[in-house]
């Protein structure tokens, strides 16, 4: 019997981590009092992106969903690169035109071409604005989950995280957490416990090596590490990616940072606290990679190999798990990609091949579009995580 959770952004709400709709007041309070100088120009671009916008550009711009914002500046972007094939074939038109044609021609005025290339230069501009904005949202979401990321590690961030190991502790081997979140809470929770491994826990093969805490080496036939779990029990399938994932340089590989990640995702032992490093990363983390998150966008985009493994094999356990349990995840309808893999869910209960749905959130409104997505066979629960 193959149980699944499901874990949303409410899943994680208790530990201190925000809501969807409060994640862009949390970045700005951060970057306004963080000690690190280059945060706040990240959010400052980003910022300046936003208020350069006008009439009703601007208010979609100044939303309080971030997916309305993110999604606006992915449709410019991708409506640039469809017209900017004709944009260069046009503009290349006008340059030889301006070098054969009469300069005092009726037909061309004389400041045809600087009028044209000035209109395509500014497109151009805006393009590649969007584009940094982009880039410079993510920046700063990177270091929130940093920063987040490392207080989990400390007592006081463990304690907070009793809550969801209550949660997971029913899982079985061969169960699965699947998660829309970047941060680290589930791996965790199930690490401490030795049922989860970086090494396939993530639902790909990481080549791991092991060190101690100051970073030496650990022979892998040791008495240290001859008890560490080759394998997940649980593995924890994280659909938009994760805080501490990486691209490589020149491709769509992605590696699991050691320095500010595995570094605090120890492997508990009874002798001592084993930490891993990624044997596939390069020999240094280049700062201009960009992390591997699928930020809220309605444009989903599955460019790297291992989260289209990763969707996957979120489909086909959708279409065989037992049971599904859904925590704090609201079911946005504009979430298309999500709504088709959950969609599996709702035909399996007309069919009866499925034996329970539970879905717990404590707003109604969420409750009331679970039960028209799926009907009238789950179990909807007023319930918050935490509480």
């Amino acid at each position: 019997m193959m149980k699944i959770v499901f874990l949303g952004a409410g899943a994680s709400h208790a530990a201190g981590y925000p809501l969807t709709s409060a994640l862009l007041p949390e970045l700005e309070k951060m970057t306004a009092s963080t000690p690190n100088i280059f945060v706040p120009d990240y959010w400052k671009r980003f910022s300046e992106f936003r208020n350069k916008t006008t009439g009703v550009i601007k208010r979609i711009m100044f939303s309080t969903n971030p997916e309305v914002i993110l999604s606006l500046i992915d449709l410019y972007t991708e409506c640039y690169k469809n017209e900017e094939q004709e944009s260069w074939k046009e503009f290349e038109r006008l340059l030889k035109q301006s070098k054969f044609e009469a300069v005092n021609s009726e037909e061309i005025p004389d400041d045809s071409y600087d009028t044209e290339e000035k209109e395509f230069n500014k497109d151009k501009k805006v393009f590649f604005d969007a584009k940094l904005a982009i880039r410079d949202f993510l920046k700063c979401v990177d270091y929130f989950f940093l920063l987040r990321h490392c207080f989990d590690s400390t007592e006081k961030g463990t304690k907070r995280l009793q809550y969801l190991k209550s949660e997971l502790s029913s899982l079985s081997k061969g169960d699965i957490v699947i998660t829309t979140n970047w941060d680290t809470l589930a791996e965790r929770v199930l690490s401490d416990n030795s049922r989860w491994t970086p090494r396939d826990g993530y639902g790909f093969q990481v080549q791991l090596k092991y060190v101690d805490s100051n970073g030496k080496p650990l022979s892998l036939t040791s008495d240290v590490t001859r008890t560490i779990s080759e394998s997940s029990d649980v593995k924890v399938l994280k659909l938009h990616g994760s805080y501490g994932w990486l691209q490589k340089e020149g491709n769509s590989e992605l590696y699991l940072k050691s320095a500010n990640y595995l570094q605090y995702l120890p492997i508990k032992n009874s002798k001592q606290n084993i930490y891993v490093v990624d044997s596939g990363a390069p020999s240094y983390d280049q700062d201009d990679v960009n992390p591997v998150m699928i930020y809220p966008s309605f444009f989903k985009q599955l460019k790297w190999p291992q989260l289209q493994s990763i969707w996957y094999q979120a489909s086909k356990a959708m279409n065989e798990a037992d049971e599904v349990h859904v925590i704090g995840y609201s079911l946005p309808e504009s979430d298309t990609a999500l709504l088709t893999l959950l969609n599996t869910i709702k035909f399996r209960l007309e069919e009866n091949t499925i034996k329970k749905v539970t879905i717990d959130d404590p707003d109604s409104e969420t409750r009331e579009r679970w039960k028209n997505f799926l009907g009238e066979k789950i179990t909807l629960r007023n319930r918050r995580l935490g509480n």
